[in-house]
């Protein structure tokens, strides 16, 4: 909490069947500015090591190294989701009624038992994890039947 804007878990490695060979903490701040140092001390990226910064103090990436396989998973099951909002599209539409945010964050709640809003991550374990893990997806599978989403994830 508090770097949830700062950080973001990358699947790297990626085969076709959504297999993942490691997972990398992106800091997304500008190298030796005051707030880097806050997460990561004075390391170079992707290292983890000493007594400052708090992706050291806390272990972030090496906590995560041997989460790849539920990154997998996690893929896995989006894109299975993701395949059918073409065939819903005519669907959707008839339904004016329909909320799909809401609709979709109640899926992606049941589904991958996390949270889907950053507010809300302190209240299940990897809620954050899970979220990068699936806007990487979203980020680089764009389309038009799933922009709803896109909306949700830069909102």
């Amino acid at each position: 909490m508090g770097y949830s804007d700062r950080i973001n878990f990358v699947p790297i490695g990626l085969t076709t069947a959504y297999e993942v060979t490691n997972i990398e903490v992106r800091i997304l701040e500008i190298q030796g500015s005051a707030m880097y140092r806050r997460i990561n001390g004075n390391n170079l990226p992707a290292v983890e090591q000493g007594e400052f910064g708090n992706l050291n103090v806390f272990k972030i990436r090496s906590k995560y190294l041997d989460k790849t396989h539920i990154a997998g998973l996690i893929l896995k099951t989006i894109h299975k989701e993701n395949k059918y909002f073409k065939h819903l599209k005519k669907y959707f539409r008839t339904l004016s009624t329909l909320d799909k945010q809401n609709n979709y964050i109640n899926w992606y709640e049941k589904e991958l038992n996390v949270r889907f809003k950053s507010t809300d991550f302190n209240e299940k374990a990897y809620s954050k994890f899970y979220r990068d893990i699936h806007d990487y997806y979203f980020n680089t599978n764009a389309t038009r039947w799933n922009r709803y989403i896109l909306e949700l994830i830069n909102a």
